[in-house]
């Protein structure tokens, strides 16, 4: 690359008319992402009784950031030209001619504000605890694109609101042991990449808020030196939102709504204290997900114009991503005062393909993405608390995946949901870490 960026005699026409050449054809550059996050809230709590308590309060946070490619190395070129084919404005009169340190293809950032108004109630009475809560919200998401506009960088502010109501109530057989439900129901507003789904000021058109119904019934126990937590739960995700940029047969960004999925399962947890010292605890969660509807999904092109839409057949798929099996056993032992051994065992299974819903387009094709094989995690802790310049201290040392096994951690279906087509990430070897913690 560097022979034949230095060696280069090709001929570039600027905007501007002017031929220039000894330009880098390819060359290494930098993103970089920088924040500011900052907010504030207000809480007032008042005890009406011994048994009813409220909470209520205000939030505010304000969110900017900023996003930037700037050339990094020439790579023995003199210059790169920036063609701003892709920017929606053009050259307009800017410097095509970029050193080292400039801006090129990207340059943009968001700005979002965001109020929440909140409450809860808490009730204590005898052997019952009960709660109510719920909270609104408004989102103002406005995005400020320096490349892709010169004259009016800023788009138009979109104001969308959302809202939440969950509850639960707690019932103590005796003290030993207990009863509880809980439940809610969530309005969430898109976030901010699906409002600008085309990579510019454009607002998606459409908007709509997910919906997420949520229940869960559970047991628990404290006796002695055993601890119990047994919980079914059940979560319905109704028009959830997916971004697709670029697909082998769409080269215009895809924004793909109204995706419905199913969530049940149970999860056991048990802890046993079998001595002073020495505690061992086990985990197990069953889980069963899957997507629910088939959908259309709508293409458009670079100035958000509908081109296109095409049918997306999920119904029945099990959702990717998450093993939706998995069984732990851990083992913690203290021993002389102020040192610790621990060991964490996890059996990980029914972990699918993460998949593209708009790659889902044959009605025929209704085969589960490919199921990735099983694998288990073996990880060691140990730790030492002393005191340092006065002060308590931690120190840790662990060893992941202590057994150096090789798995698969997640992937993309391929087109047959077989092996031969399924990308994916290997997961780490085994990784040694240390670590100091002062307390002050």
């Amino acid at each position: 690359i560097y022979e034949n960026n230095a060696n280069n005699t090709d001929t570039f026409t600027l905007a501007s008319g002017q031929q220039v050449t000894g330009f880098s054809k390819n060359i290494q550059t930098n993103f970089l992402a920088s924040h500011i996050w900052t907010g504030i809230m207000s809480t007032f709590d008042h005890q009406f009784s011994d048994e009813f308590k409220l909470t209520t309060g205000i939030h505010y946070r304000y969110f900017r950031s900023s996003l930037q490619q700037k050339v990094r190395d020439l790579l023995g070129g003199q210059f790169y030209i920036d063609d701003y084919a892709r920017a929606i404005d053009g050259v307009s009169g800017r410097e095509q001619v970029k050193h080292t340190g400039d801006i090129v293809k990207v340059d943009n950032g968001a700005l979002i504000n965001y109020i929440n108004i909140f409450a809860q109630a808490d009730y204590h009475s005898g052997r019952w605890n009960a709660f109510l809560a719920g909270s609104v919200s408004q989102n103002w998401f406005r995005r400020i694109d320096h490349y892709n506009y010169v004259n009016d960088p800023k788009s138009d502010v979109v104001d969308l609101a959302g809202f939440d109501i969950k509850g639960g109530l707690n019932f103590n057989i005796n003290e030993y042991h207990h009863l509880y439900a809980n439940a809610g129901y969530f309005s969430r507003v898109p976030y901010y990449k699906f409002v600008f789904g085309n990579f510019n000021n454009e607002v998606s058109k459409d908007l709509s808020n997910e919906k997420i119904s949520s229940a869960e019934i559970g047991y628990g126990m404290t006796y002695d030196k055993t601890r119990i937590r047994l919980n079914v739960y059940y979560t319905y995700w109704k028009d959830k939102s997916f971004l697709a940029n670029e697909y082998d047969q769409f080269l215009d960004p895809v924004l793909i709504r109204g995706l419905d999925a199913e969530h049940y399962g149970v999860e056991l947890e048990i802890d046993q204290r079998i001595c002073r010292n020495f505690t061992v605890s086990g985990l197990l969660s069953l889980g069963n997900w899957k997507w629910k509807n088939d959908v259309q999904a709508k293409v458009y092109d670079n100035n958000n114009v509908l081109k296109d839409t095409v049918s997306v057949y999920a119904n029945g798929l099990y959702v990717g991503d998450a093993p939706q099996t998995q069984i732990g056993l851990s083992g913690n032992y203290h021993f002389l005062e102020h040192f610790s051994l621990g060991l964490n065992w996890v059996y990980y299974d029914r972990l699918y393909a993460d998949f593209n819903p708009v790659k889902r387009n044959n009605p025929d094709d209704r085969e589960q993405s490919f199921r990735i094989p099983s694998y288990h995690v073996l990880d060691a802790h140990f730790v030492v608390d002393f005191r340092m310049f006065g002060q308590e201290a931690r120190a840790n040392l662990s060893c992941l995946n202590l057994l150096n096994s090789k798995r698969i951690i997640r992937g993309v279906d391929g087109a047959d949901h077989s092996l031969s087509s399924f990308t994916g990430f290997w997961g780490f070897g085994r990784t040694v870490s240390v670590g100091l913690k002062l307390r002050f």
